[in-house]
């Protein structure tokens, strides 16, 4: 059923696969579904093809996922239901017979390499890096290959058929990845939750010092705020906010409303349970 499909950025072996395996393992049924970009992934939702989808939100290491944030802001009726906290680390894998002095390709996703640029920087200097749209993709590509290695998981080193030179790759070892859960709903109040908002505040002095003192005066803790272009006009800003709470508590609906006399645009991106570690 499309209820039960979750949609993610694939092909199998990616990180975003690892994390909804071990997620979901025991705890719902739920039919996987890879699609090779982060937009098709939404898309697919918003066409009612599959119920959910699983994608990069931020990297401890990295920053945020541009793409997903655009995302989330542009699609209406898309929402954030849960989030994933997964520990990543990196792998380089290679096809059996080559050794770590040929060679001289590397393939991974672009923020992979940066997640590993000490590694990659004191080991590999010379190596040509070479961007893929997933860390799975990567280990695909050098399958088979004498003089090309990948950037990726165990797990794409197995359904590849290639062997680890050398594990552990992240420059530093708490390299997590924040997943979210997107569907048409956001979750239901659990006691333990954070909402997570996009807004464009109005152009004048003092107008950011507004929007934050709504949160400040009601003791509402901020987990994350960050800027990006609105993609309209130079200088025109979305702002993209996480508090603790739900959206249906009493005190934080209070908030809500008085948010938007002090914003031009704001969107509810979702309330959803605080994710927990895995690994």
């Amino acid at each position: 059923m499309m209820e039960d499909t979750l949609g993610y950025l694939g092909p199998a072996g990616t990180f975003t696969e690892e994390a909804a395996l071990k997620y979901f393992n025991g705890k719902e049924e739920i039919t996987l579904k890879e699609y090779s970009a982060i937009d098709q992934v939404v898309e697919a939702i918003g066409k009612k093809e599959i119920g959910s989808g699983l994608v990069p939100l931020e990297n401890s290491l990295e920053g945020s996922v541009n793409l997903t944030l655009d995302l989330l802001a542009e699609y209406r009726d898309i929402y954030i239901n849960r989030e994933i906290i997964y520990s990543i680390s990196h792998c380089l894998l290679a096809s059996n017979g080559v050794d770590f002095a040929t060679i001289e390709e590397l393939y991974s996703h672009p923020q992979v390499f940066s997640q590993c640029r000490g590694f990659i920087s004191e080991k590999m200097p010379e190596v040509k890096k070479i961007p893929c749209y997933s860390t799975a993709a990567a280990a695909a590509l050098v399958s088979g290959e004498n003089n090309k290695a990948a950037v990726a998981s165990r797990r794409a080193a197995e359904l590849s058929g290639l062997k680890v030179l050398a594990s552990n790759l992240e420059d530093n070892n708490d390299n997590r990845t924040r997943f979210v859960v997107i569907s048409t709903r956001d979750h239901s109040c659990t006691g333990a939750d954070k909402t997570s908002l996009v807004i464009s505040i109005k152009d004048g002095p003092g107008s950011l010092y507004n929007v934050l003192g709504v949160f400040a005066r009601r003791n509402i803790n901020l987990t994350r705020i960050e800027s990006r272009p609105a993609r309209k006009n130079l200088g025109d800003y979305l702002f993209f906010i996480d508090f603790e709470g739900h959206r249906e508590e009493s005190w934080a609906g209070e908030a809500l409303e008085e948010l938007k006399q002090h914003v031009v645009y704001c969107k509810m991106l979702g309330s959803y349970p605080q994710g927990k570690l895995i690994s």
